[in-house]
């Protein structure tokens, strides 16, 4: 396929690394989330069922969500770790693996939060409108301080907000054609505010996607011009590193919104791995060669 002068060149395919033989078997699947906390255990979730697995890859089920598929975003503080599945909250006490669903029963306004960020002690999620929300400080289990609701309005368009993301201690939130970056501004109440003078105009058409690869981000994005280009961050802009012909078969399937990646190190070479379970396809950039 002739794809102009950044097209790829001739070469070798070779298998991925890895292992022959499982580390663990857990639950029934499929597997949603594995997240590595700061009490050096895994928090694993398969289909509805929530597992907190040791260091030896024991597993012990610790309770059920409401959903069954799609991606679950995890944080954790000193004490607590908490998790999103796009339908509800739940908060997990590391000391006694006792799980408290906390949306939608525990009175905050947020709704069917679907992305989660951690920073300075707070959890900060999304609702199915234009807003965010904040947990208390080193309390995941609140989202209100005073018993006023700590949340903001992502003002820079009217689109919902899709996904957030972490990086450089700043906080990216991402909608359909648009990023707005906040910091930490230590206000009373809600702590984050816009860094003004960054509006990037390249959006998120799939959260999972969303993967830091050195020091940038790559995520599966939307624009006002089009859909299915994979971007990276560079600075405070988005650049294209899919071909024309890659972000055309894309664009062929059926459904973009469950893509999911991942990123690892194998030698000297980073790469950033691209999966959309629907149409059953798999592709990879390689951050050292650019293909």
């Amino acid at each position: 396929h002739n794809d102009g002068s950044n097209g790829p060149e001739i070469g070798l395919l070779i298998n991925c690394p890895g292992l022959t033989a499982p580390l663990a078997t857990v639950g029934s699947g499929p597997i949603r989330c594995a997240y590595r906390a700061s009490n050096n255990l895994m928090y694993v979730v398969s289909g509805n069922a929530v597992y907190v697995l040791t260091t030896l890859w024991a597993a012990t089920l610790i309770g059920r969500i409401g959903t069954s598929t799609g991606p679950v975003f995890m944080v954790d503080n000193p004490t607590q770790v908490a998790l999103v599945d796009g339908a509800g909250m739940w908060v997990i006490v590391k000391a006694t693996n006792v799980m408290t669903q906390t949306i939608p029963t525990g009175g905050a306004d947020a709704a069917s939060p679907s992305s989660m960020v951690y920073q300075d002690g707070f959890a900060i999620i999304n609702s199915t409108d234009n807003q965010v929300y904040q947990t208390n400080y080193n309390d995941l289990t609140t989202i209100q301080a005073n018993g006023i609701v700590n949340n903001a309005f992502v003002q820079g368009n009217a689109e919902n907000v899709r996904a957030l993301y972490d990086i450089k201690r700043e906080v990216w939130i991402f909608k359909r054609d648009a990023v707005e970056v906040w910091v930490n501004n230590g206000n009373a109440g809600f702590a984050f505010v816009q860094l003004q003078g960054v509006y990037i105009t390249s959006g998120c058409v799939a959260p999972a996607s969303i993967a830091k690869l050195a020091d940038s981000m790559v995520w599966l994005g939307e624009s006002e011009l089009g859909v299915a280009e994979v971007y990276m961050s560079s600075g405070y802009q988005a650049k294209p590193i899919t071909t024309h012909a890659l972000s055309a078969i894309f664009q062929t399937f059926t459904t973009l919104s469950d893509a999911q990646a991942y990123t690892y190190q194998s030698g000297e070479h980073q790469f950033y791995v691209l999966t959309f379970p629907t149409a059953n396809m798999t592709f990879a950039y390689d951050l050292m060669t650019g293909k």
